[in-house]
């Protein structure tokens, strides 16, 4: 997997190295932002918060997160830079 939504609340997110559970920090978070992500097989990678999503189906504010780090010397290259990680 490497893009997931996320509910803004999500406990499959966490400040980065923490893993923390519900905290307001979350309704701070913007694009570029790392945090900890837990994907759908329980496992923690470090990702990048892609963009705050709005949309009317959910109640919950969203967050694309890529499960990838944004870097210079990546090996893979996005609309974003280049990173590690996975692709989409």
């Amino acid at each position: 997997m490497s893009v997931a939504t996320v509910p803004l609340d999500s406990d499959r997110i966490a400040p980065l190295g923490t893993r923390a559970e519900k905290a307001d920090w979350r309704h701070e978070l913007k694009q570029g932002d790392l945090v900890d992500a837990m994907d759908r097989c329980q496992t923690w990678y470090t990702a990048t918060v892609i963009e705050p999503e709005t949309r009317t189906e959910f109640i919950m504010p969203m967050l694309k997160i890529g499960f990838r780090q944004y870097s210079t010397e990546g090996d893979k290259e996005d609309e974003m830079g280049k990173f590690f990680g996975y692709s989409k």
